[in-house]
């Protein structure tokens, strides 16, 4: 099944589905130990050669896979102790997902705790993640992806 599932979960939508599962076993960390982050190969499966990544924590777009996963070794190397799980996937029509993702880490040097959800606005060519941009706000991530509340 193929095509557009306009506002359903993920649950409802295949590519979607297979997004999620994708998304959630990629950023699985059971023991929250930065050592068990994801290794680059298996963001490879995910994303297409040219992927955009525009994260909610710095003015600039990641072009390309290698710089992507440079962005999130940086990003993790921070961290002492991280974990992010898939809330939400919902189809939001053509080639857009739009997720909900809880994210918790704590800072190396400082050991100040965040736990936050983001809100990611997934674009997916031929089945590959081809732009992914996080949002703080949850009506921002659902006008990019071209829904409304």
């Amino acid at each position: 099944m193929r095509g557009r599932c306009r506002r359903r979960t993920w649950r409802s939508c295949v590519t979607t589905t297979s997004l999620g599962a994708a998304l959630d076993q990629y950023w699985r960390n059971p023991t929250g130990s930065v050592h068990d982050r994801p290794e680059a190969e298996e963001l490879r499966t995910l994303v297409d050669e040219d992927v955009e990544w525009k994260p909610s924590f710095s003015p600039e777009t990641y072009h390309g896979v290698d710089a992507t996963i440079r962005a999130i070794d940086d990003w993790l190397d921070a961290c002492e102790d991280w974990r992010m799980s898939v809330e939400q996937l919902t189809d939001a029509g053509g080639d857009c997902v739009l997720g909900e993702i809880k994210v918790h880490m704590r800072g190396k040097g400082s050991g100040v705790a965040v736990d936050q959800r983001l809100f990611m606005v997934y674009r997916v060519r031929s089945g590959k993640i081809a732009r992914f941009e996080a949002h703080l706000e949850r009506d921002e991530a659902m006008r990019a992806a071209g829904l409304s509340e």
